[in-house]
């Protein structure tokens, strides 16, 4: 939702909110879909992890992205409606959110950093 100084954008909380209530508890109670189970024939089904996206003290899980942040970053870029006004600054500040596990002591260059809930 924040962290630091940065606050997310509207549709990226809200997505995360909308993920988290579907996976906790509502994925796990038969009784939330019962039409699922009736007609689809679909069990409840219990998310056992979950990591959520953190850049912050929260953060306990970190993946090295050193070898794939050049297509993180394009990938990114392929947003042509939301990149519109990118400037050359945009690299490096995607990299600097990357860099900072590693001021904090985790022995990575870049990496993502996510708050891991185990819900099994």
């Amino acid at each position: 939702r924040w962290s630091g100084n940065y606050i997310n954008h509207p549709d990226h909380r809200n997505t995360g909110d909308a993920v988290l209530d579907a996976v906790f508890p509502s994925a796990r109670d038969i009784h939330m879909f019962p039409h699922l189970a009736k007609q689809e024939g679909l069990d409840a089904h219990i998310v056992e992890h979950l990591y959520v996206g953190a850049r912050d003290d929260s953060a306990n899980v970190f993946f090295d992205v050193s070898r794939t942040v050049d297509t993180k970053l394009r990938a990114l870029k392929a947003h042509e409606s939301q990149m519109q006004n990118i400037t050359e600054a945009f690299d490096e500040r995607i990299k600097s959110w990357l860099r900072m596990p590693k001021e904090n002591g985790i022995p990575l260059d870049l990496a993502e950093s996510f708050k891991y809930f185990y819900l099994g």
